[in-house]
């Protein structure tokens, strides 16, 4: 392979997809559970990519939200008319929060969406030339996949061990199982305050299906947008790296791989304010189940049923947020690789536009909002495994 090879025929595809229309069949996913109210995402350009307040997806994205803060509302008074009681309402209270919460941020995201992917899809413009990110398609829709599938599983054992819970705790006076399911064990505090019917029943299973959906729904678009920026810096990474086996000198090919990362640095800070709320909300609420998971761990569970949802749950859940970490963290690895491959720039090949790209890549830190958390949380969980005997 001669030096005087162009860099472009290095490049396994030249007709990039545009990220908007990648993660299309995600965007339209969150609508079912109530976020994300985008019209246009399998569109030929940015451009169109819609937002209105008037569609009928917006409206219901705005019902779903204000009817689980209602719920989280009415968890909380009940908390304060029987006196505190952590595990049956606190928990739940703060459940309907924050995911009532994220569905909110979400409609702000959904607002600004068409004119952060116009952004986006300037990048991918400019980078045509490193070609379509390999298996991109395929692996965000398999780690979508996996996770709801996950979830599904999750949802479907605690759901399970309710209707067990009201098959052998129904009172006499109540007639059937769904009922008491209902009015006792799942939403007692809002039949309190209505009287019980079926569809009432109905609705109220299919807002917390949407809530504990659209919880799991954060993480994994914060993974998603984590691994298509990351892929994004690792393609200049292995340009670079042909650059310095190609010996290439000429100080125009280096001032435009410079500016091809400045630009995707803006893009990441762009990215990262108009999705920070959202990141930080995953990583907390994490975490906070996590320690609540932990103390309930000391509760006694005699079913089998109940044992078994407990360690999956959890142990469902510790994956999730490791993931949310990684994915987060990933893309400060892939901004800061560059700085490693410049180092070994032969004298020959270096030049002033390679001084300013390691100037650049020494003061500019690259993460998203949870992203130093996320970094050294990882550090911390790799070095404990290395330690061990």
């Amino acid at each position: 392979m001669g030096p005087k090879k162009t860099v472009q025929n290095q490049v396994a595809k030249n007709s990039p997809q545009p990220f908007y229309r990648t993660i299309g069949f995600f965007v339209y996913l969150g609508q079912i559970f109530g976020l994300f109210p985008v019209h246009g995402c399998h569109g030929p350009s940015a451009s169109d990519l819609k937002f209105s307040w008037t569609s009928v997806v917006t409206f219901y994205c705005i019902l779903n939200s204000c009817i689980t803060l209602l719920l989280g509302l009415l968890y909380f008074l009940e908390n304060f008319r029987v006196g505190f009681d952590f595990w049956d309402y606190m928990l739940s209270v703060w459940f309907y929060g924050v995911t009532g919460t994220m569905m909110i941020l979400f409609l702000k995201l959904a607002f600004h969406w068409p004119s952060l992917m116009k952004k986006w899809e300037l990048v991918d413009n400019s980078m045509v030339s490193y070609g379509y990110m390999p298996y991109l398609n395929f692996r965000l829709k398999l780690l979508t996949t996996v996770l709801f599938v996950t979830a599904l599983v999750e949802t479907l054992l605690s759901k399970s061990i309710h209707l067990i819970q009201s098959y052998k705790c129904r009172r006499e006076e109540i007639e059937g199982i769904f009922e008491y399911l209902m009015t006792t064990v799942l939403y007692k505090p809002v039949f309190i305050y209505t009287e019980y019917s079926t569809w009432k029943g109905v609705l109220l299973m299919i807002f917390n299906t949407t809530s504990t959906f659209a919880w799991s729904y954060g993480d994994v678009f914060v993974m998603i947008i984590g691994i298509g920026l990351a892929l994004r810096f690792r393609q200049i990474s292995r340009r670079l790296r042909l650059f310095l086996r190609e010996k290439i000198s000429d100080i125009d090919r280096w001032r435009e791989i410079r500016e091809d990362y400045q630009r995707l640095a803006i893009l990441t800070k762009t990215v990262d304010n108009a999705i920070g709320n959202i990141t930080c909300l995953c990583f907390a609420s994490n975490l906070t189940f996590i320690i609540i998971q932990l103390f309930n761990s000391l509760r006694f569970r005699k079913d089998l049923i109940d044992k078994f949802y407990f360690f999956f749950s959890f142990a469902f859940l510790i994956a999730r947020t490791f993931c949310v970490c990684l994915y987060a963290a990933w893309i400060n690895d892939e901004s800061r690789e560059p700085i490693y491959i410049l180092a070994d720039v032969s004298s020959e090949c270096f030049n002033v536009e390679v001084s300013r790209f390691v100037d650049q890549l020494r003061y500019d830190n690259i993460t998203l909002s949870d992203g130093k958390c996320c970094c050294y949380l990882r550090i911390n969980i790799f070095t404990i495994k290395r330690s061990r005997p």
